[in-house]
């Protein structure tokens, strides 16, 4: 099956001719979905960047490559995507899906020399999936810890105790901060900055 290398307006149509099956996967994770892909090939890639995507009949895996490092390709995920997803399909046998895909990858070697996907879930039977399907085309895998937890256990906490459980510091900012907000005549509002011209005014807001 073919491995499509994409710019980003061809990306974007991909995309958009395959929404169902990115919002299908975006039911488990959010940033599988066809909104947070389009989200990112509009403003977080660069106009040099390419787009690989191995492509079968059950489904597929959206990566990118960029000019500093062209035999590495790259998931479409940043430090605003806690969780990325390897494999949109359909497909129950998702397993099945990835090992065609690592195999379609394999085939583009020296092309492709490394992979990075990233941040995954340790624990998620893709991921081990995933692993195993690249294993077994005789790459080289390597696990790593990119970041830290982006959340903490609440289950059954009120939020005054799971608040009162953080760290003082951080609870003597919240509690400074929380006291700023609803202070003044308007009282608390939130506003939302949705252009780089309001960047500036955004970032003077927040300190």
């Amino acid at each position: 099956m073919p491995v499509l290398y994409l710019d980003r307006r061809e990306a974007l149509t991909f995309v958009y001719e395959n929404q169902a099956l990115f919002d299908a996967a975006g039911a488990a994770n959010p940033f599988a979905c066809s909104q947070w892909l389009r989200l990112f090939i509009r403003h977080i890639a660069t106009e040099n960047w390419r787009f690989i995507v191995p492509v079968r009949a059950e489904g597929c895996m959206l990566l990118y490559v960029r000019p500093d490092e062209p035999q590495r390709y790259f998931a479409p995920a940043n430090h605003y995507a806690p969780l990325y997803a390897p494999v949109a399909t359909s497909m129950a046998d998702r397993t099945a899906v990835l090992q065609g895909l690592a195999q379609s990858l394999t085939k583009h070697r020296p092309d492709c020399a490394a992979v990075n996907f990233a941040p995954l879930d340790a624990d998620a039977s893709d991921t081990q999936a995933l692993e195993n399907a690249f294993d077994a085309c005789g790459w080289v895998s390597k696990r790593y810890v990119c970041f830290g937890n982006w959340y903490l256990p609440s289950a059954g906490l009120s939020f005054d105790a799971y608040m009162s459980e953080r760290d003082p510091h951080l609870y003597a900012l919240w509690a400074r901060k929380s006291k700023c907000f609803h202070s003044g005549d308007e009282g608390a509002r939130i506003e939302l900055y949705t252009s780089p011209a309001e960047a500036g005014e955004g970032l003077r807001a927040y300190g």
